[in-house]
């Protein structure tokens, strides 16, 4: 707009056609296509082996169903903050992420879950540029006790955390999210629209698992978008026969994606949480 032009002569204001924001997400999943196999978060993708031997020495002292509720506690944790903070999914989702990454190499009794996961959630907020004067460390540990959270540490030790938090994390902190290929995905597969915000939901539950370190986003969108499918009977065998994918692999993050996501005693506490 010409602000020097009075209200009346100014030319109104034209939004972006659906046409060219479908081409704006187009060039952003190739982007993310061209970048992702050289970025640090490739690097971080553990093979099958490395993920056999992951929390080993945990598994020695607790199940894997309860390591599961720690990641569930950690999940509840970040959401209900970020609902106090007004910040986005995205930034509950990358934090998930780090804390994945955290503790794919910091042992679980050497940290308490409860000071790490607001702590990833503070180094997102800053990642992403939602940090504002409002989300300092003191008024950010006052949040978390605002909300009954158990949180029994001072802020200079919450503070303390972060720098353990960003050298486990090797200062590695770009993160793909599969948002953006998986509503290309669903238009592709002639899917309903309106299946988008379930594949969202799927999407944000497979956070909580280790699918993330296992799994590129772009497999993660597909996993996500066949279970969808799956549950609303909608027969997508054609549509992934002219991808050029291992049937193997996305049957894989299908099958991690509904194990969070089938009913069980774990998905019912985090419903009661």
């Amino acid at each position: 707009f010409d602000r020097r032009l009075p209200v009346a002569a100014r030319p109104a204001r034209r939004w972006p056609s659906r046409t060219t924001r479908w081409r704006t997400r187009t060039r952003a999943g190739r982007a993310m296509a061209c970048c992702f196999p050289k970025s640090s978060h490739a690097r971080w993708l553990l093979s099958d082996a490395e993920y056999a031997s992951l929390h080993a020495e945990e598994l020695r002292h607790v199940t894997a169903d309860e390591l599961q509720v720690v990641a569930l506690g950690a999940a509840d944790c970040m959401q209900r903050l970020a609902g106090k903070l007004r910040l986005r999914q995205p930034v509950v989702n990358t934090a998930l992420v780090y804390f994945h990454r955290f503790y794919a190499r910091t042992s679980l009794f050497d940290v308490d879950p409860r000071l790490a996961a607001p702590v990833c959630l503070y180094v997102a907020v800053k990642v992403l540029e939602c940090y504002t004067s409002s989300i300092d460390a003191p008024r950010f540990v006052d949040h978390l006790k605002s909300l009954n959270l158990p949180f029994p540490f001072s802020v200079s030790l919450f503070l303390s955390c972060e720098f353990l938090v960003l050298e486990a994390l090797n200062y590695q902190l770009i993160v793909y999210l599969p948002y953006s290929m998986l509503e290309r995905y669903l238009i592709d597969s002639g899917l309903d629209t309106k299946r988008l915000e379930s594949c969202r939901k799927v999407v944000n539950d497979s956070f909580t698992t280790d699918a993330a370190l296992r799994f590129p986003p772009h497999i993660i969108a597909l996993g996500c978008l066949q279970l969808v499918a799956y549950i609303n009977q909608v027969d997508l065998r054609e549509w992934f026969a002219t991808l050029r994918l291992r049937i193997a692999q996305r049957w894989r993050e299908t099958s991690a994606t509904a194990k969070d996501c089938r009913p069980s005693p774990l998905i019912a506490m985090r419903r009661a949480l």
